[in-house]
């Protein structure tokens, strides 16, 4: 069971109204201290399942009360163990709070607060960042340019590309306007360092469009819609419900960095036609609409929102709105991909690639 620390800083007249709102609990797992100025600090261990709606409550009441903090960590371990309660004992007494109690579908989720603090994390535009996209971009253009899967597999675990998605779906889950420009602005920095350096590459690297790596992300199939959502929804849910190690086989799932490096590299090769980059061009779309739509519905089945009831609705609107799009921009992209074999021949080289990409009869491949 994972378990939470959750410290709330009040001036000492809150004492008995927030005693109240935390509810009887074990003594073992509660205790008040007084500080120096007037203040008291009530410290409360609890799973992570119910730090959700006990931190939405004391928020809705102190969050105008000058002097009032509330911090919240992970608990690694602690002794003597604490017994888990069991599903009804979380529920609120009749009465108890007139907002709604938000519903994780499949249980276990963190409070919203570290989440966002997690997600939003991965949407800050740092030096770090801009070195972690140049450092994948480089092992994917090796592996891309080698055909080993190996050195791709390890530009996919990098990933820097993932966290700015993620924090965009947040974001526009919360209709958080702040958050999804910064994330929206990270987006657009990784992916134009990323292929201007693997433009770069392509310039001076023999670039072979027919090795195997390279080829298969050329075609988008109807297969990589599934795949993206599939692994979108599975980071989402790997993210709310705080198992950050599920992040890794999504990171390779839906590996953005790959199809985007193949692009910047067949852009500029000569041995390249443009349907060729165009493909790869498309494989990439296809990941980011497929994470952003598939983790906007996984948050929204998480019970991820707002705290107040007014801000809920706002941003349920919006994010419905969101969702909308995405799904357009999905639909129409399922469009292309399935026309693509036809109208892949109207683009320069396209001819060829369709007839590459054919496999060869029985009759010649035995002889």
């Amino acid at each position: 069971m994972a378990l939470r620390l959750l410290q709330v800083v009040l001036p000492k007249r809150h004492d008995v109204e927030v005693m109240g709102i935390i509810g009887k609990r074990d003594p073992s797992t509660m205790w008040v201290e007084l500080s120096t100025d007037d203040r008291i600090r009530v410290c409360v261990v609890l799973p992570k399942e119910e730090c959700d709606d006990l931190v939405r409550k004391l928020d809705t009441q102190y969050a105008a009360v000058e002097g009032f903090r509330l911090l919240l960590e992970a608990i690694e371990a602690t002794r003597p163990t604490i017994i888990e309660r069991p599903e009804a004992a979380l529920d609120p007494e009749p009465g108890d709070d007139p907002a709604p109690k938000r519903r994780a579908f499949f249980g276990g989720r963190v409070a919203s607060d570290e989440l966002i603090g997690e997600v939003a994390a991965g949407a800050k535009y740092s030096r770090v960042f801009l070195a972690m996209v140049v450092l994948s971009t480089v092992v994917a253009a090796a592996g891309l340019v080698q055909s080993s899967a190996a050195v791709i597999i390890g530009a996919m675990v990098i990933a820097p590309l993932l966290g700015p998605n993620l924090a965009l779906s947040l974001a526009l889950t919360l209709g958080d306007l702040r958050l999804a420009r910064r994330a929206l602005v990270t987006n657009i920095m990784g992916v134009s360092l990323a292929v201007g350096l693997a433009v770069t590459v392509g310039l001076y690297a023999q670039v072979d469009p027919q090795t195997p790596e390279i080829l298969s992300r050329t075609m988008p199939r109807t297969s990589d819609i599934a795949i993206a959502l599939g692994a979108g929804a599975a980071g989402t849910l790997a993210a709310t419900t705080g198992v950050p190690a599920a992040l890794v086989g999504v990171m390779v799932a839906v590996a953005l960095l790959p199809p985007l490096v193949s692009f910047g590299l067949l852009l500029v090769s000569k041995e390249a036609s443009v349907a060729q980059a165009m493909g790869a061009l498309m494989l990439t779309v296809t990941n980011v609409i497929c994470i952003n739509l598939s983790a906007m519905a996984m948050f929204r089945l998480q019970g991820v929102g707002p705290y107040t009831v007014l801000d809920s609705r706002k941003a349920a609107r919006g994010s419905t709105y969101a969702m909308l799009f995405w799904a357009l921009l999905l639909a129409m992209l399922l469009v292309i991909i399935i026309a693509w074999p036809r109208w892949i021949d109207r683009l320069p080289g396209g001819g060829e690639m369709q007839t590459e990409s054919r496999p060869l009869p029985p009759a010649l491949i035995s002889g």
